[in-house]
């Protein structure tokens, strides 16, 4: 195994593969790695060249697009399908899209009130299920058909979609066109396509079906993972059976409606969305009920039905053991380095 030659000094919380940005077009693209940590800042590493200092991120954005103030600490990022945008969340809740290949900000996305923790991409071009299959339940069966309807009405140049999750407990769906993104706008989205509240806690991860982007799911501090219908802004299912906080969550890529989530309970649990019998999350958080301060510091859970507590695992804070990153980025970190982590590990 090999490590980069540059660290983080806090815990890194999103990866995403890229290109390395360059300010010359003719340049042949290469491929690098994204990084956020929680101390508010994005590197880039190359992977054939680890033992290389890595590329701030953060310095190379404000040198190129040049701000007006200092920008505010990153917590979360993500590259589209193609490799053209760049999705990077802020502690702000500002969203900020930039385009390759040099990462000249071409959006601005400001809906959510508190830091980001976690952007994915999606498309709405319909059914792609090559290599799913098809379930025996009339439901799934029915799910199929409703996607293949979908497919041939879908349009020939498909929109893009970017997710976003929040410490505000919503998540929300951004349409941005492909023509508006290569013309490139610095008018600001006041606005997101779906607004979708339902959580009693922060969002930790969210995930498209990759069979239907019609469908995301979000995993929450609430102890539940909730499916959503982007296109009418509902929900669709709602996962009650962890016991403690969700941190992950993925839909399978072989089954139609199956879901896999992990929380701080130590288990990943797979579950069927046809199969759930609520449709929202409950009105009160079932973990930490009437004490957000307690939901936020995670110290110690109770299990449902009994008086038992358990200690969660303690994570120690990561040291900067590499100075090879340029100087010049530390002054623009001071105020990232105060910046509270996406999703803070347990104490």
């Amino acid at each position: 195994s090999h490590a980069s030659a540059t660290f983080h000094e806090k815990a890194v919380y999103a990866l995403s593969w890229g290109f390395v940005p360059t300010k010359y077009p003719e340049d042949d693209l290469k491929t690098g790695v994204y990084s956020c940590g929680g101390e508010g800042s994005i590197l880039c590493h190359r992977p054939k060249e680890l033992n290389k200092a890595a590329l701030n991120v953060n310095a190379y954005l404000a040198a190129e697009n040049q701000y007006r103030s200092v920008p505010p600490g990153r917590t979360a990022v993500d590259w589209e399908f193609s490799a053209k945008l760049l999705a990077v969340g802020c502690s702000t809740g500002l969203i900020e899209i930039f385009r390759a290949p040099n990462l000249q900000q071409i959006r601005v996305l400001q809906y959510h009130t508190r830091i980001i923790n976690k952007l994915r991409w999606g498309r709405n071009e319909g059914r792609r299920v090559s290599f799913a299959e098809k379930q025996d339940s009339p439901q799934a069966e029915e799910h199929v058909e409703l996607v293949s309807e979908r497919q041939e009405e879908s349009p020939t140049t498909p929109q893009l979609l970017l997710a976003s999750g929040s410490d505000d407990n919503r998540v929300c769906v951004y349409e941005l066109d492909l023509k508006s993104t290569d013309e490139g706008s610095q008018n600001p989205i006041l606005m997101a396509h779906r607004s979708l509240l339902g959580h009693t806690a922060r969002i930790t991860d969210i995930d498209w079906n990759p069979h239907d982007f019609r469908f995301l799911v979000s995993a929450s501090y609430d102890a539940t993972a909730q499916v959503w219908n982007v296109e009418r802004g509902e929900g669709v299912a709602n996962y009650r059976g962890h016991l403690g906080r969700l941190f992950s969550v993925r839909w399978s890529h072989t089954a139609l409606d199956h879901v896999f989530t992990g929380s701080d309970e130590f288990l990943v649990h797979q579950w069927r969305m046809s199969e759930t019998s609520h449709k929202l999350p409950p009105e009160t958080n079932q973990i930490f009920p009437g004490n957000k301060e307690s939901e936020r510091k995670g110290s110690r859970r109770k299990k449902r039905g009994g008086s038992k507590k358990v200690a969660l695992i303690s994570e120690s804070k990561v040291d900067v053991v590499d100075n090879t990153v340029d100087e010049s980025w530390r002054s623009s970190a001071k105020t990232a380095n105060t910046t509270e982590s996406p999703v803070p590990p347990p104490k």
